[in-house]
């Protein structure tokens, strides 16, 4: 029997505040909230699986329960993603938010999704659209996934990275590295400064990386005890 097709737009978008703004500026649309931190810790090959819950889980500090509870409308699409004829996915150009793209994109390589896909760039903070809808062409996503997440491999700036912004990548090799700008700033200030101001200090200087002040906090922890 012919599988009927069924032309339906799915919205992706990078985390709550974004998609409740989404939702209200976008009755009758469809949008569910992509809620990963993968800037943040190590990661597995296989998107999703046991494995992958186990260690993601233990890298953001939540049960693995809870963390399919929070991801299971993401998780849930390896099954049903192909209802979709159009999935718009909706994220900053930060780090933090290219690491989450670079991941929804091998996540729908790997489930083989056949539909279109579209991205737009929108600035997190006052979530004006950056961009008008960019045509994505998937097939070198899983590999970069697997090249910048799996296996740190910092010589991939010569690589073709498609849609997902160059930069960002190299600030990620930057914020990993004990030699980095963020690492050098944080050695800069008096150990005498406490760590709330420093915190707010690093936030300012780190936009681009998109951190959140849980990763600030532990990247200060981290530098100030080596």
């Amino acid at each position: 029997m012919k599988q009927e097709v069924i032309n339906l737009i799915l919205n992706i978008t990078n985390g709550d505040a974004f998609n409740e703004y989404f939702l209200n500026t976008h009755p009758g649309e469809k949008a569910i909230a992509f809620r990963e931190a993968m800037m943040q810790g190590r990661a597995e090959k296989k998107i999703f699986d046991e494995n992958f819950i186990l260690l993601r889980s233990a890298e953001l500090g939540v049960s693995p329960d809870e963390y399919a509870e929070k991801m299971s409308d993401i998780i849930s699409l390896g099954n049903k993603q192909n209802e979709y004829s159009e999935i718009c996915l909706w994220f900053g150009r930060d780090t933090f938010c290219q690491l989450n793209l670079l991941t929804l994109l091998a996540f729908l390589e790997q489930t083989e999704y056949q539909g279109d896909i579209g991205l737009i760039l929108v600035d997190d903070e006052n979530f004006l659209q950056l961009s008008a809808l960019n045509h994505v062409t998937t097939g070198i996503y899983g590999n970069l996934y697997r090249r910048i997440l799996i296996d740190r491999d910092a010589g991939i700036a010569g690589c073709d990275t498609g849609v997902i912004d160059r930069k960002a990548i190299m600030l990620y090799f930057d914020y990993l590295s004990d030699d980095g700008r963020l690492a050098q700033f944080i050695r800069s200030q008096p150990q005498e400064k406490g760590e709330d101001e420093l915190v707010r200090l690093l936030l300012k200087e780190s936009y681009d990386y998109g951190l959140s002040d849980i990763q600030a906090r532990n990247l200060i922890k981290g530098i100030r005890k080596g």
